[in-house]
């Protein structure tokens, strides 16, 4: 295995940063936006 004690480090804090990134609550921004999105799309009928 050619991984050493970097490559290790790296991708144990890579997973951290991950499941805080997911375990985060969302922003009231975020939220305001996602749903001024969802809004738009049943309005306008846009298929993005």
């Amino acid at each position: 295995d050619r991984r050493g004690p970097d490559d290790r480090l790296f991708v144990a804090d890579l997973i951290d940063l991950v499941a805080g990134v997911l375990a985060a609550p969302v922003s009231s921004e975020t939220a305001d936006a996602a749903a001024s999105r969802r809004r738009a799309r049943s309005i306008g009928g846009a298929s993005n």
